[in-house]
């Protein structure tokens, strides 16, 4: 059936719309991996050495964390963290490092100057949460990724 390029096609547009709908993109993505790469544990906790509520973590260090115990006071009208679990530092790390190039097929640091290029990613606006009128990367050739590029060095230039 996925030989079938109608099928294959109306499963691509699928993935499309519910990758919209989710707001999911790439940006979105890195994002989260880098918070919590680089989440700094002393931000779970007060400066009295007391965890921090769940409510007064900031947005990087709440998407660092990947659970929450609470113990219930036995009158249920207050709750105290108990633990805290962060998600994989290192497998987000290690995502980042993959995505960027650094490591080389024996999933060791690539050398300074074995860099592998440039990922262009397309543009995104506050309301067009997968840049929408962007093609997807599948579809961008390496004209358009060249000219993306030439675009993006001439705006840090400036």
């Amino acid at each position: 059936m996925l030989s079938n390029a109608d099928v294959r096609g109306i499963i691509k547009s699928r993935k499309r719309y519910q990758t919209r709908k989710a707001e999911i993109s790439a940006e979105r993505v890195l994002k989260e991996w880098a918070r919590i790469a680089f989440a700094d544990p002393r931000g779970l906790f007060e400066s009295n050495g007391l965890p921090r509520s769940p409510c007064a973590l900031d947005d990087d260090m709440a998407a660092a964390v990947e659970s929450i115990e609470v113990r219930i006071a036995k009158n249920n009208h207050s709750a105290t963290v108990k633990k805290y679990k962060l998600a994989s530092k290192m497998s987000a790390l290690d995502c980042l490092a993959r995505y960027l190039g650094m490591l080389d097929g024996k999933d060791t640091i690539a050398d300074e100057g074995e860099q592998t290029g440039v990922i262009v990613l397309p543009e995104v606006g506050e309301d067009t949460p997968l840049g929408a009128d962007a093609p997807p990367h599948s579809e961008m050739g390496a004209q358009d990724a060249q000219e993306q590029t030439d675009e993006w060095e001439e705006d840090m230039d400036t």
